[in-house]
């Protein structure tokens, strides 16, 4: 079984570059100031659930991806108008659009935020949670490519690349990385789901809808 690496470095990758990139990660300064909320038990263990199936589908290709699975620590739970209008001001994104935010990844720190409420409020079903943090699960696991670049003997700046399709006027990747993420997220849902007794209840429940743009 081949053990698939968390990141592919390239550019300067002296250890002492690589060291930095980490320390970046972990920097607080560079996470978004957001409040969190507590997920409750029952998230964490649906969370928890879901790794398994990714974790299991990789083992059925070949592939050991424990390495890449997000850790618990760097999933945040909050509020999707929160998030909305946080993200959309400190990233330059997604300004144009009045749709709620379901989950989006921090390609700066790789930390994913989960929204467990509606843009009105409400609170969101446990299987519409789970088709987000799955949705972005797979991302986590995504080939993620970091070059480094030098500025000087203290200072690296890195770029993080995932794979898909690159948009040059914008430098962001757009529909194929997306359409290729959900895809496999439906495929986890209709072939993973179905054995795990945690989840069969949810696709009974929860309809599956194909979009090419942004699908949560």
């Amino acid at each position: 079984m081949k053990v698939l690496d968390t990141f592919r470095f390239a550019g300067s990758v002296e250890p002492k570059a690589i060291d930095s990139f980490y320390q970046h990660l972990e920097n607080p300064k560079n996470v978004m100031r957001l409040k969190t909320l507590s997920p409750g038990e029952k998230i964490i263990v649906i969370t928890q659930n879901l790794k398994e199936s990714i974790l299991r589908w990789g083992r059925d290709l070949g592939f050991d991806l424990k390495n890449r699975m997000l850790p618990i620590t760097r999933i945040h739970f909050v509020k999707s108008r929160s998030l909305s209008q946080k993200y959309s001001k400190s990233k330059g994104v997604f300004t144009k659009t009045n749709k709620p935010f379901r989950g989006a990844t921090d390609l700066d720190t790789f930390i994913t935020y989960i929204c467990i409420d509606l843009y009105n409020g409400r609170l969101r079903p446990y299987p519409s949670l789970a088709h987000t943090i799955c949705h972005e699960l797979v991302h986590s696991i995504a080939f993620k490519k970091v070059d480094i670049s030098k500025i000087d003997e203290k200072n690296y700046y890195f770029t993080t690349v995932r794979s898909g399709f690159k948009d040059f006027n914008t430098n962001a990747f757009l529909l194929l990385d997306e359409c290729i993420t959900e895809l496999t997220n439906h495929y986890l849902i209709a072939y993973y789901w179905k054995i795990s007794p945690s989840f069969r209840n949810f696709i009974k429940s929860h309809k599956l809808s194909c979009r090419l743009i942004h699908p949560l």
